[in-house]
């Protein structure tokens, strides 16, 4: 039983970490998209709330990991890769929805006066 289990976790760590990969291609892509219809200025302001946007991914991700463990406890292998497959469920939702706001973005052609941009939907 604990074999099928190991087996059945590290496939969904795979499965995770290819949608996580596939995800960041995309929202790589729609970036580009958008910064090739910014002007000068809109492409630094958007260069700046990427990269928060990042930080804070991350420290909403590293949370929902951390928690997991509390909650389990994280004593054995399977816990430690259970909570590691909550983080990358948690990036690549956040990141799926980064890429929306993005298109969105596209669509109007404006960073910084569109608050969808400057706030992160975290909600689950």
């Amino acid at each position: 039983m604990q074999i099928s289990t190991a087996c059945n976790l590290q496939c969904q760590n795979s499965r995770l970490s290819y949608q996580l990969e596939q995800s960041d291609k995309r929202l790589n892509t729609t970036y580009r998209q958008l910064v090739s219809v910014l002007s000068p200025s809109e492409k630094i302001e958007l260069r700046k709330i990427q990269r928060n946007w990042i930080v804070q991914r991350d420290i909403i991700c590293d949370g929902e990991e951390a928690r997991w463990c509390e909650d389990s406890g994280c004593t054995n292998g399977f816990q430690v890769v259970s909570a590691g497959n909550e983080r990358l469920s948690c990036l690549t939702d956040i990141t799926e929805k980064r890429i929306v706001e993005l298109k969105q973005a596209i669509k109007t052609k404006k960073v910084g006066v569109d608050p969808v941009l400057t706030f992160i939907p975290f909600g689950k």
